[in-house]
């Protein structure tokens, strides 16, 4: 979950730089990808632990994308979509992981007794 949620907010960094540049002549809209990293890693422990899976979130340019005339590739409606859906994301991983640190409490506090 911690790899996840380092990717996620590696994701919203990089989605406000394309929001602060959307009208920036020349700027390349950046992209964060790491799920399918983040599945083989969880696939493969073994591989995860060397580094080789799953060696963390990278940055990438997107060059992929319609450029406007000015040279600059950001699209104001999809990165307000991926933002919300990085928030989203984001908040059900945090609400997961306090769940799980509120059964931990649970069963130190119950096993004190």
């Amino acid at each position: 979950m911690d790899a996840a949620l380092k990717g996620l907010s590696l994701r919203q960094r990089a989605i406000a730089s394309n929001l602060a540049n959307v009208d920036t002549p020349g700027y390349k809209a950046l992209r964060v990808r790491f799920e399918d990293r983040l599945k083989e890693a969880i696939r493969n422990p073994g591989l995860a632990a060397s580094g080789g899976a799953f060696a963390g979130p990278r940055v990438e340019v997107d060059g992929s994308t319609t450029m406007r005339n000015d040279g600059n590739n950001v699209d104001l409606d999809e990165q307000l979509v991926l933002l919300n859906d990085t928030v989203l994301r984001y908040s059900a991983l945090v609400q997961v992981m306090n769940r799980r640190l509120g059964m931990l409490r649970a069963a130190v506090t119950e096993g004190r007794r």
